[in-house]
């Protein structure tokens, strides 16, 4: 039984410490340029006004300078009428940092009220070293203001009336 529990152990030593090189095949994540859209998936809008919605993008590279990027509506993807939502044509990351937002207008009157439109945005890019992510789908719904209601409820004192 210590034969195999020794054997076992050595075993187990080989398999761990073997393949410890490190991987050239596959770039580390700072050399790869890629920007992402961030944002929440439901935009609610008062049928009657607009709404605005931050969306936020993020590089994984840092520059010392301004980067510009192009933003598209996919309209393979997009049910929302065209007059519903106001998307900006370019979004711009500031000088060292990786973080940029641009605004998502949303005019309630010409959301369905159905609640099935979705805005698909995502980046269109000419250069080949740019990764970009898919684009993010945002669903767009009237969002009626509810009213506040009380009731009050005033029992007797006898549970049970024959």
């Amino acid at each position: 039984m210590k034969k195999i529990i020794s054997l076992f152990a050595i075993l187990m030593v080989v398999f761990i410490f073997t393949n410890c090189e490190k991987n050239d095949d596959t770039p580390a994540i700072t050399e790869i340029d890629y920007v992402g859209l961030e944002s929440d998936f439901l935009i609610g809008v008062d049928p009657s006004g607009t709404a605005t919605e931050e969306v936020t993008i993020a590089t994984s590279q840092i520059s010392s300078s301004d980067r510009t990027f192009n933003i598209a509506v996919d309209t393979d993807l997009t049910t929302a009428d065209p007059s519903a939502y106001s998307v900006p044509a370019s979004v711009t990351v500031p000088a060292n940092t990786n973080i940029g937002t641009f605004n998502v207008e949303v005019i309630g009157p010409n959301v369905n009220p159905s609640g099935l439109d979705i805005l698909a945005i995502g980046f269109t890019s000419q250069d080949d070293d740019l990764s970009v992510s898919e684009p993010i789908s945002l669903n767009l719904q009237q969002v009626c203001q509810s009213n506040e209601v009380t009731l009050e409820i005033i029992f007797d004192n006898y549970p049970v009336e024959i």
